[in-house]
């Protein structure tokens, strides 16, 4: 696993999707990574390593699931939009697994992960909520985020 984080001159994409009784984990960059990533929220923090193109993991949480909540990890990891808009209710919420700072840090990776166009086409419903998570980041951009 060592040789592969070392020798690669790319670094590994996941995209996250959260269920309702677990996350499913999606590598979109070409070649397969071993990808430990921390994932906490109500029921605790559970430690995953993503091996295949894509990966169910039973997880289930009452309010904010966080993949990498302490931002240790190499890889990208892309949000659904329900996921985005949990991570902004979170900001102020002393339930949140996450720090302000790393919710910060994770709402600034989403420009990256526009510029670099890996979000999937969003669904007619999903629209309003995309809208919603980008008025709150410009909003909030300069003052917190």
């Amino acid at each position: 696993m060592l040789s592969e984080w070392f020798t690669r001159k790319t670094r590994p994409i996941l995209h996250m999707y959260v269920m309702a009784q677990a996350l499913q984990f999606e590598q979109i960059t070409d070649e397969l990574w071993t990808v430990p990533v921390e994932v906490a929220g109500s029921s605790g923090v559970q430690l995953v390593a993503v091996t295949d193109k894509t990966m169910v993991i039973p997880y289930s949480s009452h309010d904010y699931v966080i993949a990498d909540p302490r931002r240790k990890s190499s890889a990208m990891i892309v949000r659904d939009v329900d996921s985005y808009v949990r991570m902004i209710r979170c900001w102020d919420d002393s339930r949140c697994p996450a720090s302000q700072s790393a919710v910060r840090g994770i709402i600034r990776d989403l420009a990256a992960i526009l510029l670099t166009n890996k979000l999937p086409a969003p669904q007619i419903q999903d629209v309003p909520k995309w809208k919603a998570v980008f008025k709150v980041s410009i909003g909030a951009s300069s003052r917190t985020f």
